[in-house]
């Protein structure tokens, strides 16, 4: 009764709604109904073709992204759009795993961390959880991965990490007073 309920209010849901309804009935097997979900996703999806939502420092010409959720002035937290896009990539990660909008969706989540979190604990433990799934799904966690550290636009370093010793790929980076501008810098 309570699926059937909430199944005759879905399009009043929030995308975060949406997202975990989808994934509920996917893991119930209710396959045709997650499959409607997901596709609504797209209705709503905040998608720009080269320029991170929440930062505006992102250089144009940057990947595109996609995301959920509120742009701005959110106080609830089922309008952040840090949870609402973690969840609507794992809801189409596993229902419609060739969606267009996961690769965008990644991107919009790597770009809108600070340093190695995002707004909090919760937000950050949900964006870890789907970009985990996108790892799984996408077969790239047995790969090796080469990176490069940039400090204003500049490569200050290079370092490989392998899934045999994943903490091996940690890189150390010591600058020299003129690298650094006054006013802002960019890592």
């Amino acid at each position: 009764q309570a699926v059937e309920a909430l199944w005759e209010r879905h399009p009043q849901l929030t995308s975060y709604g949406r997202a975990l309804f989808a994934l509920a009935l996917h893991r119930c097997g209710m396959e045709e109904r997650a499959r409607i979900l997901a596709a609504n996703l797209s209705n709503g999806v905040l998608y720009d073709e080269g320029r991170s939502l929440l930062d505006a420092g992102i250089p144009a010409g940057a990947a595109a992204t996609a995301s959920w959720g509120a742009r701005s002035d959110w106080r609830r937290w089922h309008r952040s759009p840090v949870e609402s896009t973690a969840f609507a990539l794992m809801a189409l990660l596993e229902i419609d795993p060739d969606s267009r909008w996961t690769q965008p969706a990644v991107t919009w989540l790597l770009n809108n961390r600070t340093g190695a979190r995002w707004g909090h604990t919760k937000e950050t433990a949900i964006a870890v959880l789907a970009l985990r799934s996108f790892v799984v799904a996408s077969d790239t966690a047995e790969a090796t991965w080469e990176y490069d550290v940039l400090w204003n636009g500049r490569v200050v370093a290079r370092a490989k990490v392998d899934p045999n010793a994943p903490l091996a790929g940690e890189v150390r980076v010591v600058l020299d007073d003129d690298a650094i501008d006054s006013g802002s810098n960019r890592l």
